[in-house]
Parts: structure tokens; C-alpha cells; sequence
């Protein structure tokens, strides 16, 4: 039942299956990101709405040299 009301907002919304399109991103993870981010437009770049969610790299600093790592953990784990 549940699975039936996720699929058939996801076919009304057309941010949804733009991001649906997207290799790895299904229908469950548009749904979330949809919910999530209400206005897109709102974030000056893709990085920066990484960061508000949370999905950005784990930075390390030594010498005044940055590298970063993988992605952290620490953001919301359904997305």
C-alpha cells in the first residue's frame, strides 16, 4: 500500500523523476531528496546543498595542505 502512494507521487512530480533519471538514484531516494530540499533554487551550488545535507567529504588538514577523505556518515541516513 505504502510502495502503491510512494510510486504514484513520484510519477506526479516532475523533480522527482528528473532525479530519478539519475544512475543510482531510484524513486525512494528522489521521493526523499523532493521532501528534503524544498526549494532547490535556494542553494548557490551543488556543493553547497552537499554540505546542507550533510554529504560532503570529510576534510583533513595537515601543513597547510587539505585533503579530502570519503563522505561522512553523519548526514541523514535515508538519503
Amino acid at each position: 500500500m505504502l510502495e502503491v502512494k510512494l510510486r504514484g507521487f513520484h510519477r506526479r512530480n516532475q523533480a522527482s523523476v528528473c532525479l530519478a533519471g539519475i544512475p543510482a538514484v531510484g524513486p525512494v531516494g528522489a521521493f526523499m531528496l523532493v521532501l528534503k530540499t524544498r526549494d532547490p533554487k535556494s542553494f548557490k551550488s551543488g556543493r553547497v546543498c552537499a554540505a546542507w545535507l550533510v554529504l560532503t567529504p570529510k576534510g583533513r588538514s595537515t601543513a597547510g595542505k587539505q585533503k579530502l577523505g570519503g563522505t561522512t556518515r553523519a548526514g541523514d541516513e535515508r538519503l
